[in-house]
């Protein structure tokens, strides 16, 4: 058994902690004498990214640029938006909060403002679409300022400027540069590590975790919680030994609230997946100004226990974030998984990270027969039979080691193999598929790396339930709430309000319901991943009569008690061949029981 504990780190502006020197001797890049940078329109103008003004000098602090602008379009020369790529100066490696201020203009009875210019992203894919990342406010302490954080690296960004018919003066931009001290937290054990905004602030917050080196690792962030209805965020990924950096910030207003911009893209397991993100590497950008002093708390859970982080933002903390390190060390227990009794729980679609290193031998399988195979549990349950998933390609990428995974039904001290695969998909991604039926109920998931090293893995669990046939329809009774996918679903006849549609690539899955009194029945497809068709049906199987068919994704219908009906989500395609693959996207569904909807019938009555 794992000693749990619970420690508490305050933020260096509170009290004295001991920190890791990151600034590794200082070069002297900011002695230099403040250089200028005038604008310059040329032939074609600067008011795009493809023909911004390309300083052709490291910026240090005390650098300017200067120009006119009346312009927020690519409007006439002279009178159109400026747009700059900078990059600055090499330095030791360390983390610096850079900031461009606009200085206000003697005469100008508007305000230029600047802005910090990125790409859009869009279900965790990069978009060739210039978008907004960063925009100055009056508001911001000093105003009209906008900031970055860089490591010593030369970043480049692309920088903004506009202006107004009130703006026919000279601006002047000037980049300030401070070097930052995170504040150090842990050390933690290798291994799966969570690091979680859930239950210590009521904020939206992401994650953004570095390596040593000060490089956002792939997948290491996290905007809202998969799968969750939280504005809160969890991030869980396997680390070994080593030193991380680490961002937590919140936000406030706009689409992408608290939004931590790097170069990458979104996780697959984010349930944000349209952040703007940087078109160059190094340059760290928070998306929001806040003026208000926030808490943007945090846990970070380890192999020994729950950490409590207090991360706290005083006022006028506009564009900026509190930096923190820990040190990774190797872990001497075994995993708190380490034996079928205390399995660790999956929901439908989870991803979720586990470790071999140190655990200990529970069982051989079929396909894992060497007794010196180290092995971890995981334990799922579902209501309905259908076909489970289980892989070990992880969350984001392959897993570290070579896997076997097996299934099981029973119970821990009676267990039932159903199945057991090793290398299905090639190296490196070990994969189960069984296209039987499962049975209702708890199953086991055994991950073992067959007496080879030992490490970390990525894990994902994937249920379809049988559902994809009236006769298979999910009973429920509202309120309720599941996680369906609609690609292996077969084939449906046409309904009324999709009656162009081609039926063989209609697939559809079902639901039932007899209400026990009268029921007006909210139905809604909450994910909106997909053209959804809802129809309501009674009768039997055998013969089905229509009661309502809606293209909108959401419906309410009127229930009578003691009557059976069947709801059936199918995908509204008029052009989709039958060979055509559908996508694979979740969908969210939920039901809801209002009192029955009444009619009221109004007479006039004559005098």
């Amino acid at each position: 058994m794992l000693l749990k504990s619970i420690t508490h780190f305050r933020s260096a502006r509170w009290c004295r902690v001991t920190t890791l020197a990151v600034l590794i001797g200082l070069v002297g890049a900011n002695a230099a004498k403040a250089t200028n940078f005038p604008e310059s329109e040329g032939a074609t103008g600067n008011s795009t990214k493809a023909n911004a003004n390309v300083i052709p000098f490291d910026m240090v602090d005390g650098d300017t640029i200067t120009g006119t602008t009346t312009g927020t379009t690519t409007a006439a020369l002279g009178s159109s938006l400026d747009y700059f790529r900078l990059h600055t100066a090499a330095d030791a490696l360390g983390i610096y909060m850079y900031r461009l201020t606009i200085t206000p203009t003697v005469g100008d009875t508007g305000t230029h403002v600047g802005s910090i210019r990125g790409l859009d992203q869009d279900l965790g894919v990069i978009l060739a679409v210039e978008a907004q990342v960063q925009g100055s406010t009056t508001g911001t302490v000093p105003p009209k300022s906008n900031v970055w954080y860089g490591f010593g690296k030369q970043e480049e960004l692309y920088y903004r400027v506009a202006g107004a018919s009130t703006t026919p003066n000279p601006y002047t931009v000037t980049l300030s540069k401070t070097p930052v001290v995170p504040t150090a937290i842990g050390p933690f054990v290798s291994g799966p590590i969570t690091i979680t905004t859930e239950g210590a602030t009521t904020l939206e917050t992401e994650i953004q975790v570095f390596d040593a080196n000060l490089d956002p690792i792939p997948c290491y962030n996290n905007d809202d919680t998969y799968l969750g209805s939280t504005n809160q965020s969890t991030l869980t990924r396997n680390y070994t030994p080593g030193t991380y950096y680490l961002v937590v910030a919140s936000g406030t207003g706009g689409s992408q609230a608290g939004n931590l911009a790097t170069h990458l893209p979104a996780a697959k397991d984010d349930d944000t997946q349209d952040p703007e993100v940087m078109d160059f590497p190094n340059s760290f950008v928070r998306q929001h100004t806040i003026v208000a002093a926030q808490s943007w708390d945090f846990n970070v859970i380890d192999g020994n226990g729950t950490t409590f982080v207090d991360n706290e933002s005083p006022a006028n903390f506009q564009f900026q974030v509190n930096w923190h390190t820990f040190t990774v060390v190797p872990a001497v227990n075994p995993p708190s998984n380490d034996d079928c009794a205390a399995a660790i729980p999956l929901t439908n679609q989870a991803y979720t990270v586990g470790t071999t290193a140190n655990a200990t031998h529970s069982t051989t399988a079929t396909c894992d027969t060497n007794v010196a195979s180290r092995d971890v549990w995981y334990s799922f349950t579902e209501a309905h039979a259908g076909t489970l998933t289980v892989d070990t390609c992880g969350a984001c990428g392959n897993s570290d080691i070579d896997t076997a995974l097996a299934i099981y039904s029973g119970s821990c001290g009676s267990l039932t193999q159903v199945a057991c695969n090793d290398d299905s998909a090639g190296m490196f991604r070990y994969e189960f598929r069984d296209q039987r039926f499962l049975p209702a109920g708890t199953h086991y998931i055994r991950v073992s790396d067959k007496g080879l090293a030992a490490g970390g893995f990525g894990l994902h669990v994937y249920f379809v339930p049988n559902a994809d046939t009236c006769a298979g329809a999910i009973v429920f009774s509202p309120p309720f709430n599941d996680i369906i996918d609609i690609s292996t679903a077969t084939n449906d006849p046409d309904i009324s309000c999709n009656a162009a549609s081609n039926p063989s690539a209609r697939s559809a899955v079902w639901y039932t319901i007899t209400p026990t009194s009268d029921c007006a029945l909210g139905i809604a497809e909450n994910s909106t991943a997909n053209d959804i068709d809802i129809t309501v049906w009674s009768g039997s199987c055998g013969g089905l009569s229509e009661v309502q068919c809606t293209a909108n994704e959401s419906t309410v219908q009127s229930l009578d008690a003691g009557i059976q009906y069947w709801i059936e989500f199918s995908l509204h395609n008029t052009t989709t061949s039958p060979t055509t693959v559908l996508p694979s996207v979740p969908l969210d569904v939920s039901f809801s029981c209002l009192p029955p909807l009444i009619t009221i019938h109004v007479q006039r009555q004559h005098p």
